[in-house]
C-alpha cells in the first residue's frame, strides 16, 4: 500500500466503538450466514474450485450474463490490482477524488496515471479511464447516459467501472449486460459492501468472453477460498437486506444537521456515505478527538488524491448512533 486505507477499526477497542469510518452495509444481521458457514467448515479440508466455479455460476444465474464473461477475485482491491497488472503498459486516468488504490495499483505495476477532475478530461489517447460509480469517498453517481455516451465517444478506452457501491444508490446504473454491447467495458464488483462481509474478501470483475480469457490466461488459481465461495452462493440470490430509504433518508439529516454546526461542512451524495470537512483544525486531530472522548471513528479522507487535511468521510448508520455522532461534533467545536 502507498497511501494506505482509512477503515483502521483494528487499531481500536472494537467492542464499544461506534464505527462510522467504514462504507460497508450498516446494521445488517448476519447471523444465517454464521450459521451456514458453520455447517460447511468442513470444506477447508479440501482445495476450492480453483476459479471459484459454483459462485461464479450462481452470480451469472443472477445477473443473467454468461460463466465465461465473470473472473473471481479475492475482494474488489483483488480485482484493481489484477486489472492494474493487465493494462501496465497502457496509459490510465483516473476520476478523481477517488479510492487511492487505483492509483496505488498502477504505481505498483509502473503505469503511467493521471488524476482527473471530471469525465469531460478524457482525451483521445489510447488507455484506460478508472471510474468509480457510485463514487468513493463522495457517494456522487456520473449517470447512465453520460457513461454510455463516454463508451460510444471512446471506443479506443477501456472503461474500468467500479461498481462496488452500487447498491446504496437509487440511481440508474449501468447494467452488466452492456458487455455484449460494449467491447471496452470492464465492471469490478464486491460482495464486501451490501452483505457485510469485508472479511471473506469475494468480489469478481465482468467483461466481454475475449477480455475476461486475456486476464484469466495470466490469473493464479485458488484466488477465493472456500468459505467465501460458499458464502457467496449463500448470499447471492438473498435480499442484501439494506433498507436504502432508511440509509439515504439518515444521511439527509445528518448532512443537515452537520451543516447548521459552525466549523463544519457537509456535501450530500447520492448514497448512505459522504465527505465533510472541518473549517477547525484537521480531520485527523477530529478523528483522534472523537474516539478518545466519544468511541466514535469516522474516516480521515485526506489521503484521497484532490482532499486536503480538512475533509473526512462519514457513512451514516441508525438514528440514535447518527445523534451521538452530531452530539460529539457540537462538542468538538466548544473545545
Amino acid at each position: 500500500m502507498i497511501y494506505g486505507h482509512g477503515d483502521d477499526i483494528y487499531n481500536y477497542d472494537r467492542e464499544n466503538l461506534i464505527n462510522f469510518s467504514t462504507n460497508i452495509s450498516p446494521l445488517i444481521d448476519n447471523r444465517d450466514l454464521y450459521k451456514y458457514l458453520c455447517s460447511k467448515i468442513d470444506s477447508i479440508s479440501s482445495y476450492p474450485h480453483p476459479e471459484a466455479l459454483p459462485f461464479k455460476e450462481a452470480l451469472a444465474n443472477y445477473k443473467r450474463i454468461g460463466v465465461d464473461t465473470i473472473l473471481c477475485t479475492n475482494g474488489a482491491i483483488d480485482a484493481i490490482y489484477t486489472l492494474a497488472e493487465h493494462y501496465r503498459d497502457s496509459f490510465s486516468q483516473i476520476l478523481s477524488p477517488t479510492f487511492s488504490d487505483y492509483k496505488d495499483a498502477c504505481m505498483a505495476y509502473g503505469a503511467i496515471s493521471y488524476s482527473i477532475n471530471s469525465v469531460d478530461q478524457i482525451d483521445e489517447r489510447e488507455g484506460v479511464v478508472w471510474i468509480c460509480n457510485p463514487n468513493n469517498p463522495t457517494g456522487s453517481v456520473i449517470s447512465r447516459d453520460k457513461l454510455l455516451d463516454l463508451l460510444t465517444l471512446f471506443p479506443n478506452k477501456i472503461f474500468i467501472i467500479d461498481t462496488s457501491y452500487s447498491y446504496f444508490t437509487k440511481e440508474r446504473l449501468l447494467d452488466y449486460d452492456l458487455i455484449y454491447d460494449y467491447p471496452n467495458l470492464i465492471f469490478i464488483g464486491s460482495m464486501t459492501k451490501n452483505f457485510s462481509i469485508p472479511g471473506l474478501r469475494l468480489g469478481y470483475i465482468i467483461s466481454n468472453e475475449r477480455m475476461i480469457s486475456k486476464i484469466s490466461s495470466k490469473s493464479m488459481p485458488w484466488r477465493v477460498n472456500s468459505l467465501a465461495i460458499n458464502a457467496g452462493v449463500f448470499l447471492i440470490d438473498r435480499s442484501s437486506k439494506i433498507d436504502l430509504n432508511y440509509l439515504l433518508n439518515q444521511r439527509e439529516v445528518v448532512v443537515s444537521q452537520i451543516n447548521a454546526i459552525n466549523s463544519f461542512t457537509a456535501y450530500n451524495s447520492s448514497t448512505h456515505f459522504f465527505i465533510a470537512k472541518t473549517n477547525r483544525d484537521s480531520a485527523s486531530k477530529l478523528k483522534e478527538y472523537l474516539v478518545n472522548n466519544h468511541s466514535i471513528l469516522i474516516r480521515d479522507a485526506s489521503n484521497f488524491e484532490g482532499l486536503d487535511s480538512s475533509y473526512f468521510r462519514i457513512a451514516v448508520r441508525g438514528e440514535e448512533e447518527n445523534n451521538k455522532l452530531i452530539y460529539a461534533l457540537k462538542c468538538w467545536t466548544q473545545e
